[in-house]
């Protein structure tokens, strides 16, 4: 297929072979059991009945789409569409594409020459820049592809149609879209990528069945309109990999709202930017969020780690705790000053301070040695105040008179950061209680505090460019119905939500109080995460955050994730009310009145079958983005 006929055009065709089918002209089709197993989900899961073009019919010059949010007056131009509202936090530049894109909009649907059921349209990230493409979609009828448009110059350019029914598929900012056509056993599949304000075709592949008269004798193949076999046709197939790609269309994009077209648009626009589905430009940011969001870009382990964000000395910019979560990893302290970032690597994990005293001690040890090293920041670097270390004696650890174990036998002040000198310098042997006086003297214990909020990646580059994390403007449905985790799972996605996913303190927070003051403190509701195995998952429960591939881990990321959890728990096995042990793989969310806050637990999939005298008192959480 020509992906560089207009959509007029394209349209006519259709519709002309919808008529010929209607009148029963048709071929044979081969059958499914003989056919190679490499069909495309788009034709395996999206098809819907032939007759589903009779949807397409032409458009009577005073009608409109039945779609409620439609006003009777369509303006005469975009910049009749600008209201006084202009409250959107939008960049000129950002601006001028969005009116455009109105403008656009609004001529599309004056000149469609047919009635559909309903014109939807989404702002979607093809290519690299933050420059959004506008893609219309007529319908989810057979005939109908995804339009692609690009701004250009402050011109709107089509770039071409993509797919069928309504749908095709690509991965915001990986410049690459799959497209494919199937009719009377026939399949063509094309890869395309934007170049400027063309599509640029990279793969063409064609699958036609053969026919002797009317006996099915099997399938030829064609890449790139050479012939080859099925084999070779199978191989590039598996290389170009079409499935990592997202189904993305009708069901997705949003009805045309013809007036308020610019307002909508700069609305939708802005709820992108505020969830974090654009790529930021973060040069807009006070510079140490710059320097922050850099350093971590640059960090090949940053989804590893977990974040705090904290205040050491008295100034208005907070240090970064970056927690690798192992023992030999230690943490990372970033603090910024006078355009300069400068960074601190802690021995292990164990790393307190006192807040905005300008102080931080590094305590931990191994292998019967231990240390205190005490650090502060000046002139913009981190610099080592003082320190000692301590631990067993010659003969190792001692038993005391008490019969407990004496690991303190030995206390030395170094005086200076003992590593420095290339060997593990000791310094001034004295007292125990010379050794306590010296250190609160310098650092005082009673002060020190850890951090107390942690982060996963998305979160905490969440904070630094919005001020609030990634599911603040989620919201929230707490239902309740005696269902299993898998059925509750089933009916969030119906809803167009998902199972809860709670990868913040904040999240947390807001779901309890929401229990509270919908007065459902006495339920049992289930979240999204589970412990179920599926290939390459390690054990452990995991959070099933929509596009992230297997989820978050809770226990890699523990400062973050596991510290909404009931003490004891997860168990991973339980009884049920008739003392037959079960395995538990699955999560709530509940309230305990006496402690006056939510906990999580895991359970059986089915609650009701382990413990009856819960019916009634089961529901779920539904998330919506």
């Amino acid at each position: 297929m020509n992906n560089k006929v207009s959509t007029i055009t394209k349209r006519i065709l259709c519709v002309c072979m919808v008529v010929i089918l209607l009148y029963g002209v048709c071929g044979c089709t081969a059958p499914s059991e003989e056919r190679a197993e490499i069909d495309t989900e788009d034709s395996q899961e999206n098809e819907i009945p032939q007759d589903s073009s009779s949807d397409i019919v032409e458009k009577d010059s005073d009608s409109r789409t039945e779609n409620p949010e439609v006003n009777e007056s369509i303006p005469d131009s975009a910049e009749e569409m600008v209201g006084e509202d202009d409250s959107y936090v939008l960049s000129e530049e950002e601006k001028k594409v969005l009116l455009a894109y109105a403008e656009y909009l609004r001529k599309f649907y004056e000149e469609c020459p047919y009635e559909t059921d309903g014109i939807k349209y989404d702002l979607v990230f093809i290519d690299s820049d933050n420059i959004p493409e506008l893609a219309i979609i007529p319908s989810a009828a057979h005939a109908f592809g995804v339009i692609i448009c690009v701004y250009n110059d402050g011109n709107v350019v089509e770039t071409g149609e993509f797919g069928s029914f309504g749908k095709c598929r690509f991965n915001p900012y990986e410049n690459l879209i799959f497209s494919t056509h199937m009719g009377q056993g026939e399949e063509e599949s094309f890869f395309y990528r934007i170049e400027g304000t063309e599509s640029v075709e990279l793969l063409a592949l064609h699958r036609t069945p053969q026919y002797e008269g009317l006996q099915y004798i099997g399938e030829s193949y064609e890449v790139d309109g050479t012939a080859v076999s099925e084999e070779v046709y199978k191989q590039v197939c598996e290389e170009w990999d079409w499935e990592e790609l997202n189904v993305w269309g009708y069901d997705d994009a949003i009805f045309v709202n013809y007036y308020d077209m610019y307002r909508e648009l700069c609305k939708h626009f802005s709820f992108l930017k505020e969830q974090g589905r654009i790529e930021q430009d973060d040069s807009c940011l006070e510079e140490w969020k710059q320097a922050y969001l850099n350093y971590l870009e640059e960090d090949n382990y940053a989804d590893a780690c977990t974040y705090s964000l904290i205040y050491v000395d008295d100034d208005n910019i907070p240090e970064m705790v970056i927690d690798t979560g192992f023992e030999a990893g230690g943490c990372r302290f970033l603090t910024f000053h006078d355009h300069v970032l400068d960074v601190w690597q802690s021995a292990r994990l164990n790393v307190t301070y006192i807040e905005r005293g300008n102080l931080i001690c590094n305590s931990d040890g191994n292998m019967g040695y231990y240390y205190d090293n005490i650090y502060t920041i000046q002139d913009g670097k981190w610099v080592y105040v003082d320190g000692g270390v301590w631990g067993d004696g010659p003969d190792g650890v001692q038993i005391g008179e008490n019969g407990d174990y004496d690991y303190l036998e030995f206390f030395y002040w170094t005086g200076e950061e003992p590593w420095n000198r290339g060997e593990y310098w000791f310094g001034e042997e004295i007292t125990e209680e010379e050794y306590e006086a010296r250190l609160n003297a310098i650092y005082p214990m009673k002060q020190s505090m850890y951090p107390q909020k942690y982060y996963i990646l998305d979160e905490i580059k969440s904070m630094l460019r919005t001020g609030d994390v990634a599911s603040a403007k989620h919201r929230y449905e707490l239902i309740v119905k005696d269902v299993t985790w898998k059925e509750a799972e089933t009916l969030c996605h119906e809803k167009g939500g998902y199972l809860a996913t709670i990868t913040s303190h904040e999240e947390y927070e807001r779901l309890q109080e929401q229990m509270i003051s919908e007065h459902k403190e006495d339920i049992t509701f289930f979240v999204g995460a589970t412990n179920e195995r599926v290939e390459g998952t390690p054990f452990g429960y995991r959070w099933l955050e929509p596009g992230i591939k297997y989820g978050y881990y809770m226990l890699d990321l523990s400062n973050a994730l596991f510290r909404f959890w009931l003490e004891g728990e997860p168990s991973y096995t339980g009884f049920t009310e008739s003392g037959v042990e079960v395995s538990e793989d699955y999560v709530v969310l509940f309230y305990r009145g006496k402690d006056g806050r939510c906990y999580l637990n895991d359970v059986p999939n089915d609650i009701l079958e382990a413990a009856p005298s819960y019916a009634g008192r089961v529901g779920y959480i539904c998330e919506y983005e």
